[in-house]
């Protein structure tokens, strides 16, 4: 449901000022009822399409800015491949943070790798494990 307002975006294009200006409104929308939960829970796809929506509003509807009109399309696409980078670094980015919290975590309560001592250490010797034959 998070690209529904970019899919109306796109089906009903506005040829004229006014037009354009009431398939933003739909889709300003569409994506604050549509994308309700996902905005709650930080998705940066929706809060992105949030935003460009109501810059369009603002810049369409308000301003009547004749540029942005005629640049909507390149602006549009823009914002899509922004929101995506965007979202794959956050993406990346929370992963880490995670893995980071969870393992802080697990030394905390000792469930952590387990190190030697300094004085048991393996000095360059590579011991490798006993393996068990399956033969009788």
């Amino acid at each position: 449901m998070g690209f529904l307002p970019w899919l109306i975006f796109l089906f009903f294009p506005g040829h004229s000022m006014e037009s354009l200006g009431r398939v933003i409104w739909i889709c300003l929308a569409a994506a604050i009822v549509f994308g309700y939960p996902n905005l709650r829970s930080g998705s940066t796809l929706q809060w992105g399409t949030l935003i460009f929506f109501v810059a369009g509003a603002i810049f369409v509807n308000g301003m009547q800015s004749v540029w942005v009109a005629t640049h909507m399309s390149i602006l549009a696409n823009a914002s899509l491949a922004s929101y995506f980078f965007l979202s794959l670094s956050d993406h990346r980015w929370r992963h880490d943070f995670h893995r980071a919290l969870q393992a802080k975590k697990a030394n905390r309560e000792g469930k952590g790798r387990r190190r030697l001592p300094p004085a048991t250490k393996n000095r360059g010797v590579t011991r490798w494990p006993r393996m068990r034959s399956s033969l009788p």
